[in-house]
């Protein structure tokens, strides 16, 4: 081509395959021609066409340009196209090519493998085709040639890889390979080794077990086919494993093969023999003939088992510790008696029976055993023995049963043998034997106890001879024991006349003996004689000679203070404690007319009605205290009035005799006069005639005449049924016109006609109030209504009303549930939905709703437990309910449902339920049909197995309960086969020998089949047993002993040879190595079996033995094979020298002897001798080194300060030969130790003073130490502790100050005034330590109070209340224990009682009485307590005195009247309390106890001398008799010293017996009430009744001082506190009460009241 420049016009290359045609715009361009200079051009096209010529070589496409392809051996036909192209070549005329393959296309045969086309460049596979194993591939160089010319050409290589196809399967050596190993065999040993080849050499064989199989207790290499064991063996659980092995090629499309491997499991002695039993008990008579005698045979009753095989499983029999009492047969285990048992001295034997298995290895056999108890029988051989006890005493009167004594028996037999019973033999005497305790097997105890209480007194013989007996059944043995009773003193002594003494005297005899009394005693006379004493509250005025019994006049005697004495009289005999008995004295006192008569009431108020004609208006009482009639008889006469009467006596009459004022006969009385006071004398008829007076005010009431009045006309009232009969029904009211005045109103009930009979049965009515109650329980279901009267009545007049009660219904009735007749408690599991399963009767006693009302929503019925599977249909009002099923019900899931069903009414006030217990039972039915586990079983089995033996099993399960038959099936096998079906297991046995020639395989159907007998549902299952055939025989190994070689063995030395036979004919065995062989130090001789060394020599330290897997394989037609473990001990020999474990290092060690320096270890790879170490040092003179453990000391005292450091060479060597060696140099500094003790400077204090009141923490004394040694520490310390000081230090300066931790004591000088301490120093090493005395002195602060001895004083004698100026009570003493002058003690009074007392600076109180000044009064004040005040200048102490003020007789007693006059029933009995009167002395003690005498010779009355009673002693009677007695009674206190007295008038009227009087129930009332109780306490209830029941009874208190403290209830009597009342003021109140019946002039009748006050605790000391 040509290049054109500007001037030519051409400038670029022309190239055809770039561009083949140009089109050119030429343009010719004058500069200057143009108009205006301009430029002129002109323009023309030129084609320029470009000629191709072959100047471009021809390529390859990129696809055919040096390929590699893959292709399979099998190809044929066209494998890959080739394209080659040239640039030189138009579209239209396009380059063609020549191809050629011209290298690598090798023969086959006669041809080449492959061809291409020539023209397409299409390669192919020629000739006979590819072969993989010949060629696995080609690289061909193929040409691509122009066929135009100059000819080009271009090359291109093709690379074709042949893949092989796989053809050929591996190919197992051995069809079946076999081997026997232990069962003992390691996990991971090897068993055998399987080997297949693969005709392709690049196939590389894997294995695997065929896990389908029996093979999980094996694995196998995957790589070298080696079988090893994974699982522990057991030859009793399975003696052979037979599995499949299957070998795999790797070819992407795999073959394999498979081959059978059957492991046969050689017996260990792994199993010792067992007994069924590890304890027997056998049992054998003592000295049991003759002998020897069979006791035992261990085979048939403890038969041993050993799960081993052969020898491994026999026993021999023996004892594990012999006994020469018996003896075993090794062989039979038959154990005999050889020797005489005596049971008394062994009763039971132990042994041990050892089986023992007699594996051919002595030391590996194994043993089993069991304990054989032999217990001994006992013989009735010995007879019983009995203690000896001796003689005994027994107390009389002991009760039945009381233990004599107790004695004990023994018996050397046992069992029944020693059961010991005791019997005394003589049976009539009072005693009885009786075992106690548990009794042992050799011992036994009773106690001899008495039958009877024993009675010295009656006993002819006071002694006893028991014959104690014991027998064990047949022997007896006896004991006399002698029992004699004892006297005690158990007799009372006895008077001559028991039931009592009486004596007459006249009052005026003193000091004369008036009788004597005497007793007797049944006891012996070791209890002393008779004394006597006299008691009771008469004792005073007589004297007893407590020897004789005489009796005598002591004080004189009063008949009118008593006419009788009683008291009493105790003898004693002299026993301890005494015994007595008592006897009362009777002393009757002759009386003499010297009391004058006393009104028991003197001052009367009476009311009665105008217009009254002829009525008793009062009964007047006097009594007179003389005892006798006359001088106590009593008349009464009316002697004055006020206002004047002109006509009294026709007004107004009084019974002489009698006392019973009257209304006249002659004229009613009028309203005239509002009131009249009459004045009644009463008169006795002694001489001088003696009188009293009383008064009498008689108010006239005007006449009650007008009705009452209800404030409504009628009454009604709503109450529920359950209303309490304690509440309140209704109240209701009448009122009484204003114009009748003291009118009472009384309330009563009747019933309307029409009205049940009994309906007042139900209500009560307050006569008196109107309140009316429930008398019993309403019932609305019995009563729903009453209807009754009320009626008030005023006593003269009445009127009525009606009363509705109506009684509302409650709910008072629980509703019932119960079971109708049409109820099945069983019910089918297949019930249907909404089934109704029970009718329920419901029922409600209410009457009315809601309380018969129920609702299922809210109170309605309930079930639990809460079960859904029920429910409930009700509907209010219904008397029915059905149980209706709601869900399904399950047998297996629920057989029984315990329903309890609650029924709840909607009652008021509240519900009320009722619960129904009802049990349903769940019947199953048969639903579901047996299901075995796999829907078809394969079975294998060997051709060889003997009939029985088991194939296989199948297994069903059935839904329903397996407690039902339902729930039960069976197997059966369907059609003929040779094979057996366990119904029950589905065990499938082989009932016929087969024949794999004949049948390889069997197929059957097996059925399950449940409830045999019913309704049967049936399982199905197919069975397939397949049938392998047998391969004979395998390889067995010969024992042999395991070898044991040197580690320094030679190279081929020969090891051992192991053999192997097979029973197969002409099998020839070839042997292998195929584990074990550990770095490939042995080889076998294939042929022979000889084991060989190789030239890799064994190393005791890598591997001290081998254990080698030894494979043999027969060459059979299916090779079987067996292997064996070679255990070969390799023998160490000493080519190790030792090695530390580490190089000892320096060490340091203290300047000391025998101190342990360092510990030095080595080891040594070899064995034994060889790697046993022995330690040395070099340096001998200064350390020692143990040999054998290798610690190194110091051997002497090393100095620091001499030598500081050592090197010595410590070296280990072995015990090998020759020896073997290790040294080592180390490094050992000496450290400096502490020696030297520190001591305290010559500068420390020795007394130092502090005050006792010195804080903790307060500095006492500083001390400071020196010490030689470099950089000492020092440890202060004060000896026993310091007591109250402490210490501390900084370096060497200790600091002593006084403790202030928490645990701080207070220094004390009146403790402890002074202490030594001693202050030690140590430098740690406790024999270092220096000590320094010293003395602190405590110096006394005033910190101690004074102190006095008391807190409180009580002075035990009474200071009496006439104590002058200046008499000294007592000394208070006070200590104060600090020193002068903090204890200079003064005392003064903080409290002195009112200035009645002072005290002196020596501590005596002393009476303080100054003019003008408080005084000591016992009756002010019984007791003063004063506040002493010690003060020692600083601090103070106090104390409380206690000081009795003691009484002196300074007070009279005085009467609580000033007169007594009362009125007594001529009616009344002898003995009757008719008065009571009280005098109160102010004085205490004996000087405030009063006592009563009549001053009268009358004897009709007696006057109680201490309680101040006044009864009848003689008969009264208004006719004959006085009807008026006066006398005086006298009150006098019992001082000792000088008594004082009083006295108080007394007249009693005899009142004639008047008709209708109220007679009160009791002649003496008493009660009993505590001190300051609050006040209306009711106290005692006084009744009085009248003959004539319309009466209406009130009741009054007559003593005025009485009625201060007391009230009584007008109408019921009941007497209560109106004012607190005080023990110490007074002791309690006797009074008279009277009862009036009501009428205008009303009678009255009278009674006493004695009222005692008990004492609380309300004062303190």
């Amino acid at each position: 081509p040509r290049t054109l420049d500007d001037s030519a016009g051409v400038n670029l290359i022309i190239d055809f395959e770039t561009k083949a045609l140009y089109n050119l715009l030429v343009r010719a361009t004058n500069i200057e021609d143009g108009p205006n200079g301009s430029s002129v051009f002109t323009e023309i096209t030129v084609v320029v066409t470009v000629t191709n010529i072959n100047d471009e070589d021809p390529v390859f496409q990129t696809s055919s340009l040096d390929q590699t392809i893959s292709i399979l051996e099998s190809i044929t036909g066209i494998i890959v196209t080739l394209n080659a192209m040239d640039t030189d070549g138009t579209l239209s005329v396009p380059t063609t090519f020549t191809y050629s393959i011209i290298y690598g296309n090798n023969l086959i045969g006669s041809s080449h493998s492959f061809a291409i086309d020539p023209s397409s460049g299409a390669v192919s596979v020629s000739g006979s085709g590819l072969d993989h194993e010949t060629h696995e591939g080609y690289t061909l160089v193929i040409q691509a040639e122009e066929n135009q010319f100059p000819k080009s050409s271009v090359l291109t290589s093709l690379t074709i890889e042949i893949t092989d196809v796989n053809e050929s399967p591996p190919v197992f050596t051995q069809t079946i390979y076999e081997a026997t190993i232990t069962e003992t065999s390691d996990i991971n040993s090897a068993v055998l080794l399987v080997s297949a080849e693969d005709s392709e050499p690049a196939h590389t064989v894997s294995y695997r077990l065929d896990a389908t199989t029996d093979s999980s207790t094996f694995s196998i290499n995957s790589a070298n086919g080696l079988l090893t064991l994974i699982q522990s063996l057991d030859r009793e659980t399975q003696d052979s494993y037979t599995f499949d092995v299957i070998a795999t090629d790797d070819d992407p499309n795999p073959l394999s093969a498979t081959a059978q491997i059957v492991i046969t499991i050689y017996d260990e002695n792994d199993n010792s023999p067992i007994f069924p039993d590890s304890e027997q008990i056998t049992n054998v008579d003592e000295k049991i003939a003759p002998l020897p005698h069979i006791l035992y045979d261990v085979a048939s009753e403890n038969s041993v088992t050993d799960a081993d095989v052969g020898l491994n499983s026999e026993v021999e029999y023996s004892f594990q510790t012999g006994d020469s009492a018996f003896s075993i047969d090794p062989n039979t285990g038959v154990i005999s008696v050889v020797a005489v048992l005596d049971y008394n001295l062994k009763s039971k034997y132990e042994l041990t029976v050892i089986a023992t298995d007699q594996a051919l290895i002595a030391s590996e056999r194994r043993t089993g055993s069991f304990v054989l108890t032999i217990n001994v029988n006992d013989l009735n051989d010995n007879s019983p023995v009995l203690e000896s006890i001796g003689a005994h005493t027994l107390e009389e009167n002991l009760p039945a049963g009381s233990i004599v004594f107790t004695i004990s028996a023994t018996d050397l037999d046992d069992g029944l043998f020693a059961e010991l019973s005791f019997s005394i033999a003589d049976t009539t005497l009072p005693f009885m034997i009786n075992e106690i305790g548990t009794p042992t097997s050799t011992f036994i105890s009773a106690d001899v106890s008495t039958t009877r209480a024993l009675d010295f007194e009656t006993l002819s013989d006071k002694s006893f001879s028991l014959t104690i007996q014991v027998s064990d059944g047949t022997n007896v043995a006896s004991e006399i024991v002698v029992v004699t009773t004892e006297d005690v003193n158990d007799n009372s002594p006895i008077f001559s006349q028991p039931a009592g003494y009486a004596f007459n005297v006249n009052e005026v005899e003193t000091g004369t003996i008036i009788g004597s009394v005497s007793a007797t005693d049944l006891d012996t006379s070791i209890f002393g004689p008779i004394t006597f004493e006299k008691t009771g509250d008469n004792e005073d005025y007589f004297k007893l000679d407590t020897n004789t019994g005489d009796i005598s006049i002591q004080i004189g005697l009063d008949a009118e203070s008593f006419v009788t004495y009683r008291f009493s009289i105790v003898a004693f005999d002299s026993g301890l404690p005494p015994l007595s008995n008592i006897v009362i004295v009777t002393v009757t006192v002759n009386d003499i007319n010297d009391n004058a008569p006393i009104f028991l009431i003197s001052d009367v108020e009476v009311s009665i009605d105008e217009n009254t004609v002829v009525s008793n208006i009062f009964t007047f009482q006097a009594i007179d205290d003389d005892t006798t009639s006359p001088n106590n008889v009593v008349k009464y006469f009316i002697v004055d009035s006020f206002p004047v009467v002109s006509n009294l006596n026709s007004l107004f009459l009084i019974g002489e005799d009698s006392g019973i004022l009257q209304t006249g006969t002659s004229q009613p009385i009028r309203s005239d006069f509002t009131e009249i006071t009459l004045t009644i004398e009463a008169r006795d008829s002694g001489s001088p005639v003696m009188t009293a007076v009383a008064t009498i005010t008689i108010l006239i009431s005007d006449l009650n005449d007008n009705a009452p009045r209800f404030e409504f006309s009628s009454y009604s009232v709503n109450v529920d049924e359950d209303f309490s009969t304690s509440e309140t029904l209704i109240q209701v009211q009448a009122f009484e016109n204003p114009e009748d005045a003291n009118t009472q109103i009384v309330y009563s009930l009747q019933v309307n006609s029409g009205t049940m009979g009994d309906a007042l049965s139900f209500l009560t009515i307050d006569s008196g109030t109107g309140v009316i109650t429930a008398a019993k329980s309403l019932d609305f279901e019995i009563l729903s209504s009453l209807i009754l009267s009320i009626t008030a009545s005023d006593g003269v007049f009445q009127h009525s009303v009606p009363l509705t009660i109506t009684i509302d219904n409650i709910n008072d009735n629980t509703p019932t549930l119960s079971i109708s007749s049409t109820c099945s408690q069983s019910i089918m599991e297949d019930l249907s939905l909404g089934a109704s399963i029970c009718t329920l009767d419901v029922m409600d006693a209410d009457q009315v709703a809601p309380n018969t009302e129920f609702s299922l929503a809210v109170s309605g019925f309930s079930i639990s437990p809460s079960y859904t599977e029920f429910g409930i249909l009700y509907t209010d009002g219904a008397l029915t309910a059905e149980l209706l099923l709601r869900s399904s019900l399950d047998f297996e899931s629920v057989k029984s449902y315990p329903l309890f069903i609650t029924i709840v009414d909607r009652g008021r006030p509240s519900t009320r339920s009722a619960t129904l217990s009802l049990p349903l039972t769940v019947i199953g039915i048969n639903e579901h049909a047996p299901v075995f586990s796999l829907p078809e079983y394969t079975f294998y089995m060997d051709e060889t197995e003997e009939i029985g033996s088991v194939i296989g099993k199948v297994t069903a399960i059935d839904a329903d309960d397996s407690s039902t038959p339902d729930g039960v099936f069976s197997y059966s096998l369907v059609g003929s086969f040779p094979f057996n079906l366990d119904s029950s297991s589905g065990l499938i046995s082989l009932s016929t020998k087969v024949d794999y020639e004949q049948h390889t395989e069997f197929e059957f159907v097996v059925h399950a089949i449940d409830n045999i007998g019913g309704t049967q549902l049936t399982g199905t299952t197919t069975v397939t047993v397949v049938v392998e055939d047998t391969n004979e025989h395998q390889p067995i190994f010969n024992s042999f002993s395991p070898p044991t070689i040197s580690e320094s063995i030679g190279v081929d030395v020969l090891v051992l040879q192991v053999t192997a036979l097979d029973e197969d004919i002409d099998d020839v065995i070839t042997y292998s190595i195929v584990d074990g062989n550990n770095d490939a130090v042995f080889r076998i001789d294939a042929s022979s079996g000889e084991i060989f060394t190789t030239n890799v020599s064994p190393d005791f330290e890598v591997y001290s033995s081998y254990i080698l897997i030894v494979l043999a394989v027969d060459n059979g037609m299916s090779p079987r094979q067996a292997s064996t473990a070679v255990f070969i001990t390799i023998m160490d020999v000493n080519d190790n020298s030792p090695i530390f474990d580490r190089p000892p290092v320096d060490s340091f060690v203290d300047e000391s002897m025998d101190s342990f320096v360092m510990l030095v270890s080595a080891t040594d790879l070899d064995s034994t001798t060889n790697a046993e170490l022995t330690y040395s040092v070099d340096l001998t003179t200064e350390f020692n080194m143990d040999p054998n453990t290798g610690v190194l000391t110091t051997k002497i005292p090393l100095d620091r300060e001499t030598i500081s450091t050592y090197s010595p060479e410590i070296c280990a060597s072995d015990g090998g030969s020759p020896t073997l060696s290790v040294c080592h140099s180390v490094t050992i500094t000496i450290v400096d130790e502490n020696d030297n003790i520190p001591a305290f400077m010559a500068s420390s204090i020795s007394t130092v003073n502090v005050p006792e009141n010195t804080n903790g923490g307060q500095l006492v004394s500083t001390f400071t130490v020196t010490d030689e040694d470099e950089n000492p520490t020092f440890f202060f310390t004060l000896l026993d502790g310091g007591g109250p000081f402490s210490i501390s230090s900084s370096g060497a300066t200790a600091t002593v100050t006084v403790s202030g931790d928490s645990t701080f004591t207070p220094l004390d000088r009146e403790t402890v005034d002074s202490y030594t301490l001693t202050v030690t120093v140590t430098d740690g090493d406790a024999s270092h330590t220096s000590s320094h005395d010293f003395d602190v002195v405590v110096v006394d602060v005033n910190d101690q109070i004074p102190n006095i001895e008391k807190d409180t004083y009580i002075v035990s004698t009474p200071l009496p209340e006439d104590s002058v100026d200046g008499t000294v009570v007592l000394n208070i003493v006070a200590v104060d224990n600090d020193i002068f002058p903090n204890n200079d003690i003064s005392f003064s009074l903080l409290e002195s009682a009112e200035d009645r007392f002072r005290i002196d600076n020596t501590g005596n109180i002393l009476v303080n009485i100054q003019p003008g000044g408080s005084i000591l009064d016992h009756e002010f004040s019984t007791s003063h307590t004063l506040i002493v005040e010690s003060y020692d200048g600083t601090l103070t102490d106090s104390a409380t005195v206690y000081i009795p003020v003691g009484d002196v007789n300074d007070n009279i007693p005085v009467f609580l009247e000033t007169s007594y006059s009362i009125g007594v029933l001529e009616t009344t009995s002898i003995g009757t309390t008719i008065l009571a009167v009280q005098a109160i002395d102010a004085d205490s003690g004996t000087n405030g106890i009063v006592k009563y005498s009549i001053d009268s010779s009358d004897a009709t009355f007696f006057l109680e001398e201490t309680s101040g009673i006044l009864t009848t002693l003689l008969a009264l009677d208004a006719e004959v008799g006085p009807t008026e007695y006066a006398f005086t009674i006298i009150a006098k206190d019992s001082s000792s010293s000088s008594v004082l007295s009083s006295s108080v008038p007394v007249s009693i009227t005899v009142i004639p017996q008047i008709e209708d009087i109220p007679v009160f129930s009791q002649p003496l009332y008493t009660g009993i009430v505590d001190e300051e109780v609050d006040a209306l306490t009711n106290i005692v209830t006084i009744l009085a009744t009248a003959s004539d029941s319309t009466a209406v009874i009130s009741y009054d208190i007559v003593d005025p001082a009485a009625k201060f403290y007391f009230s009584v209830g007008p109408s019921d009597g009941i007497i209560s506190l109106i004012n607190p009342l005080d023990k110490e003021e007074v002791d309690g109140f006797t009074f008279s009460v009277v009862a009036s019946d009501g009428e205008a002039f009303p009678r009255q009748g009278y009674s006493t009241v004695k009222i005692t006050i008990n004492d609380i605790n309300d004062n303190p000391p």
